[in-house]
């Protein structure tokens, strides 16, 4: 995973979030002029609940200024826990504190990447409860708080551990769709938005691309 990643995510959130989304230019730095503007514009509260999906490269912080450059001010927190599942935040301490922290007007969900992309009638059974769980809590927190998913994408190679159990998930394309059908579950059961990043980092990074891609994943793919 590299930082143009996050770019992809910055540009579907804050579309999300501001309804206009960003300028073409990305920057990850603000300047002067748009660190004043962002820290003096009233504040939007964002917090993230996933695993190193989210935390790798510091993916917040990089949202946040990304956020900042195009003058919106991003108060965030984050609850990530290296491969943690939905069942693992509906029950960790942290999160649920950090879930009643303030009034957040996002809550960004992440699930594990190969649970996500399990057969729909699995993850109804093995992951669905724990995200309508995790939604419960931060609808009772706030009840205006907008839930965006956030949809991860396949390994290069795809998963050849589970690719006997689903083919889907054989190639990266396959394991990238596979993960926007689960997400699908949560939304229809939950409510929310889909940032849909897997499927623009794809347009980047596909293996049948002719462009060299495999650099931007890490060795495990």
């Amino acid at each position: 995973m590299k930082v143009i990643l996050y770019s992809l995510l910055f540009s579907i959130l804050l579309f999300d979030i501001t309804g206009c989304g960003i300028a073409n230019k990305v920057e990850t730095i603000p300047n002067n002029n748009t660190l004043s503007q962002c820290e003096s514009s009233k504040p939007v509260n964002v917090l993230f609940i996933g695993n190193s999906f989210t935390f790798y490269n510091d993916l917040p912080k990089l949202f946040k200024n990304i956020a900042c450059s195009n003058g919106i001010n991003i108060q965030y927190d984050s609850a990530t826990i290296g491969g943690a599942k939905f069942v693992d935040h509906a029950s960790n301490l942290d999160t649920l504190d950090k879930i009643n922290l303030k009034k957040w007007d996002y809550v960004i969900l992440q699930e594990q990447s190969q649970m996500a992309s399990f057969k729909p009638k699995d993850i109804e059974v093995q992951s669905l409860p724990f995200a309508k769980d995790l939604v419960t809590k931060i609808k009772k927190n706030n009840e205006f708080t907008e839930i965006i998913y956030y949809a991860t994408w396949g390994k290069f190679n795809g998963d050849k551990i589970n690719c006997s159990y689903y083919s889907k998930l054989c190639t990266f394309q396959g394991y990238t769709e596979a993960v926007e059908e689960g997400y699908s579950v949560y939304q229809k059961h939950t409510g929310g938005k889909i940032a849909f990043v897997g499927r623009d980092w794809g347009k980047t990074t596909n293996p049948s691309s002719l462009v060299k891609t495999s650099s931007l994943f890490d060795p495990d793919g």
